[in-house]
């Protein structure tokens, strides 16, 4: 995994995140690389663990983070998977 790839994306979400929960730190967002090819080039579980602590549904808080991610050429498209997983 290319560090300036990661980098540029861990900062989307982040400010994903400023925006949806400002109250959050940044420093939750975390990437991972899908075991299974199929379900995409990078993963984030964020939202799973930032719901309990925000009373909220996963995946509805990841469907958030997804639309307030600004546009970026870095990133084709961000899509929300199982129960929330970005």
């Amino acid at each position: 995994m290319s560090a300036e790839v990661k980098s540029h994306l861990t900062e989307l979400l982040t400010r994903a995140l400023a925006k949806v929960a400002p109250q959050q730190p940044g420093s939750l967002i975390s990437l991972e690389r899908p075991k299974q090819a199929q379900h995409g080039d990078f993963s984030c579980p964020a939202a799973m663990q930032l719901a309990r602590a925000l009373k909220r549904n996963p995946r509805e808080l990841a469907l958030e983070l997804v639309a307030a991610l600004p546009p970026s050429e870095w990133l084709e498209r961000a899509e929300v998977a199982g129960s929330g997983f970005i």
